[in-house]
Parts: structure tokens; sequence; C-alpha cells
């Protein structure tokens, strides 16, 4: 057998090969430095986020043998109690650093694998040619996009589950919660749908302004905000949806802060490991009063309360509020709703990223 014949089944048989495996082995080829770094920061910090969980699950562990309770009392209640305590909560530090490494992975992999994707193509002239080996534009960007999404989802599942698992501890004794912003938007469900949103976004970015540098750049402050935003304000929009709501007592210190998780053993039994959304006080007639006039109900009360010294306060509380046709409401997630609203913010996102995904679609096939 010639030579040429050789050559004639080798091009044969590359024009055989599917689409998608060509594809592959192109992505792979252009974007495997990134990747490989890519991999080597996840498994980095997974690596750190579970030498550094071990210790804390350990004096967790400790902590519960000892039969050390945080319902409805001080976990401190003995000096064992309060030095393993202690040591769980000073390990709070450790978790606000992986809170902030998990919210700054997205930008990361926008910046670094998502801007350059199509900048690179444009800025050096490769997409002319890619263009036209019979592969439409719309094809070519998918693929590229569904090879490298399912890596970074593969790779955010794990150190999503592993974060969860970290805090674990310090969730149960009650120092913080899963429902707070750092933590909810790094679970194994929201974490890897946040890092997709952010590679589309990347994509757009630089399909819009076709030069790598000022993609990444641009990349950066917008999916920044993005991650920002998820973080100020759409936890708390998906809070408010569908919430739960109980009277309660005002004096109750516990509860005079709303937009805050309720531990375990504080307030309505209800509210235990849920998120309190608002408080407010309301007349008759169902109406809410507003923060001012919920300050002079409070004064008043407060005011007539205090010669009410032989009543018990929650009682007295109650009572004077009924005789002036008051009541004192909470409104909360219950915490069997967390997944549920886990699942929303999952939704939500996943729409922002297929909005994008389409607009990046447009802009490559209307490139000329």
């Amino acid at each position: 057998m010639t030579t040429s014949t050789l050559e004639r089944q080798e091009r044969n048989t590359e024009k055989q090969r599917p689409l998608w495996q060509s594809m592959l082995k192109v992505t792979w080829i252009q974007h495997r430095v990134s990747l490989i770094v890519m991999v080597g920061i996840f498994g980095l910090v997974g690596a750190l986020m579970i030498v550094t969980g071990t210790s804390v699950h350990g004096d967790y562990a400790k902590y519960l043998s000892d039969k050390c309770s945080n319902f409805g009392n001080s976990p401190f209640n003995r000096n064992e109690c309060s030095a393993l305590g202690t040591q769980i909560l000073q390990s709070q530090n450790i978790l606000t650093v992986i809170d902030i490494v998990m919210h700054v992975i997205p930008m990361v992999i926008a910046m670094f694998i998502g801007a350059p994707l199509v900048a690179r193509e444009f800025e050096s002239g490769t997409y002319q040619f890619a263009w036209t080996q019979g592969t439409p534009r719309s094809s070519w960007i998918a693929m590229k996009l569904l090879f490298l999404g399912v890596i970074v989802v593969v790779l955010a599942i794990p150190l999503g589950l592993i974060a969860s698992w970290w805090a674990q501890p310090a969730n149960a004794i009650g120092f913080v919660s899963h429902w707070q912003a750092g933590q909810f938007g790094a679970t194994a469900m929201t974490f890897p749908v946040i890092c997709l949103t952010g590679l589309i976004a990347g994509v757009l970015i630089g399909s819009f302004l076709k030069k790598v540098v000022s993609a990444i750049a641009t990349t950066g402050l917008v999916v920044g905000g993005f991650v920002l935003g998820i973080f100020a304000y759409l936890d708390n929009a998906i809070f408010s949806i569908h919430t739960s709501a109980t009277t309660w007592y005002p004096s109750d210190g516990n509860i005079g802060v709303a937009n805050r998780y309720n531990q375990a053993g504080f307030g309505p039994k209800g509210t235990w490991g849920g998120w309190l959304v608002d408080i407010w006080y309301q007349g008759a007639n169902g109406v809410h009063f507003g923060t001012a006039q919920g300050i002079k109900i409070m004064n008043r009360l407060f005011t007539d309360y205090a010669n009410k010294t032989q009543v018990e306060p929650p009682k007295a509380e109650l009572a004077w509020l009924a005789s002036h046709h008051y009541s004192f409401w909470i409104s909360y997630q219950p915490a069997n709703q967390f997944w549920i609203t886990q699942s929303v913010e999952v939704a939500v996102v996943l729409a922002i990223g297929f909005i994008l995904f389409r607009v990046t679609m447009k802009v490559i096939g209307k490139f000329d």
C-alpha cells in the first residue's frame, strides 16, 4: 500500500469522524492549559477544605459525645463544652474564607475560560478558518460550551458538597446557617449553576468585545456584579416568596431583628432552623403598620408594661396588644423549605444562563 493511499485513508477517517468528536478534540487542544489549571484549582480548594474540615468535624464529634446542647440553652454549659464550642466558633474565620473563595471561583471561570473562548478566535482571525470547515456556527459554539460546561458542573458539584460538609458542625450548633448568603450560593445545587452561568456570560462578553484582555477585564466586573447581586439581593427576594407567618411577643430579643436565620430553641418553634423574613405590628383590620407606627406602638407597650411586673412578660405583652387590638407578627421561611428555595434559585440562575446563551448564539450568528 502506497503512502498516498494511507494519507487518503486517514483523511477519509477524519471526515467520517462524528462532528462532536472533532469539536471535542479541537476544544481540548485549544483550552487544555486553562482546563488543567481549573482542575488544579478545584482540587486544591477541595483538598484544603477536607484537611481543615476534618479537624472541625473531630471537635464536633467530641462536642456531641460530651452531650453538649444548644437547643434552648447556651452550648457553653460546662467547661468541656465551652472549650469545644470556642474551637468550633473560631473555625468560622476559615469558613468565611471558604465562602469568599466559593464566590470568586465563578468569576475566575468566566474570566479565564469563558471570555477567551470566542474572543481569542476573533482576535487571532482563526474563526475565519473554523467557520469554513462545514461546521455551522451555532453547532461550533454550542459544542464548545457543552464540553466546557459539563466539565465545570462536574467539578463544581463535589466542591459544593465539600463546602456544605465543612460548615455542618457550626450550622448544627447555631453559630451560622446554610440560609446565609455565603453558604446558600455555595451548595451542590446552586454553586454549579452559578459557575455555568458565569462561563456563558464570559463567552457572551468575549463575543461582543472580540479582544481577549478587554473581555477578561469586563467579564470580571460583570460576573463579579452578578455574583454580588445573587449574594445581596436574589437570595432575600427568593426568601420572601410564599412565607409562613405567626404571632409572637415583641420583647423577645432573639426575634427583634429580621432578615436573618433563627437558631433552634429561640422564638416560635415553627421558626427554628428557618429564616426570619420580616416582623411587623398589625391592627385589628389586618393593616400592616410601618416602621414609624410600629415604634410608637412598641414605646406605648413598654411604657404601660413597666407597671405590670407581677405578670409574666409574654402574657403581659400579649394581653396589652390584644386590649389595643394589635398583634405582633413574624414571617419566615421554615427549615423544611430550604431545598425548595434552593431549587427556585437554581431555576432563576439557569434561566438567566439560557438567555445569555441565546444572545451569544445571535451575536456569533450575525458576525460577518
